[in-house]
């Protein structure tokens, strides 16, 4: 008689938690498996009404989605809310590694980022990085 095998199968948790640093006054849930290590992760990020993101980049291609609210994204090296995007409820999008881009809400917006980590954001302006407002 053969054996029969199984994969295993994990269900992780998401605590949300109070951030502070590069995404102050945002607030992070991630997977049991943080996005700064090797492997995959899944994140989600709340941001509240008239949040900025600076230029940044990414290392890894990241796959986002907007779960609630509009995020607004564009391309370019300095943020400029003249040259985005609106990206409302249910869009999903990919970032390409080492694209700058940069974001901004007008509304309180959640979004999910998910990919292959680690993952690390790169701002073209470090002194310039969040939080803004």
């Amino acid at each position: 008689m053969r054996a029969l095998t199984t994969a295993a199968a994990a269900i992780l948790m998401i605590a949300v938690i109070s951030i502070t640093g590069s995404l102050a006054r945002a607030q992070e849930a991630q997977t049991a498996h943080p996005m700064t290590g090797p492997g995959p992760f899944t994140v989600r990020l709340k941001f509240p009404a008239n949040y900025k993101i600076p230029a940044h980049w990414h290392p890894i291609k990241v796959t986002v989605t907007v779960i609630s609210g509009t995020f607004h994204m564009g391309l370019g090296d300095t943020l400029d809310t003249e040259k985005g995007k609106a990206l409302p409820t249910g869009s999903i999008f990919e970032m390409p590694a080492k694209i700058h881009h940069f974001g901004w809400t007008t509304e309180e917006t959640i979004i999910q980022e998910h990919g292959i980590g680690p993952l690390s954001v790169n701002y073209l302006n470090p002194a310039g990085g969040p939080p803004h407002r």
